[in-house]
């Protein structure tokens, strides 16, 4: 004789993304639609701020062992992919140090009377390809280039 399985919340979320369809009281094909359409909103709304983001300044925060919020601004950063945003570090201690411990990062801009915030990963660089890049970069002409910082864009908030 064989029984239901009877699944909660962790197991339904499990097999949303498994794509295992065995668990009652779920829809997997539901919330990887939904998943997949936050990524591409995301990446066209990324797409469409790539001029401001490349002429304004952000604010770059991060978070420190103690849960600490810490915070910069950029004044130069470059679009390089759908999702991916490239920072210089010509002088950041403290946040290159939160980005080792934590990757998680925020970016905010505000255009007008609009704010929006770019929720995302940071990676960073001190050697190859990416610090290349950013030396290459004419605002970096006369500025140290310590090390790149690649963001990873997951989410697009718009605020206010």
């Amino acid at each position: 004789m064989s029984y239901p399985v009877q699944a909660g919340p962790v197991a339904q979320l499990v097999e949303h993304w498994t794509f295992n369809p065995g668990v009652q009281g779920s829809n997997p094909c539901g919330i990887a639609f939904l998943f997949i359409l936050n990524e591409l909103i995301s990446m066209v709304v990324l797409k469409k701020l790539k001029e401001v983001i490349e002429t304004n300044t952000l604010s770059f925060s991060t978070v420190d062992k103690s849960n600490a919020p810490h915070t910069i601004y950029v004044l130069y950063a470059k679009v390089i992919d759908n999702n991916k945003i490239l920072i210089t570090d010509n002088y950041m201690k403290k946040t290159k140090e939160n980005i080792l411990f934590n990757n998680k990062i925020s970016l905010t801009i505000l255009i007008g009377g609009a704010g929006f915030e770019l929720k995302g990963t940071a990676e960073y660089f001190s050697e190859g390809e990416m610090l290349n890049k950013i030396k290459s970069i004419p605002e970096n002409k006369e500025d140290p280039c310590k090390g790149a910082v690649v963001i990873s864009v997951e989410t697009v908030v718009k605020m206010g």
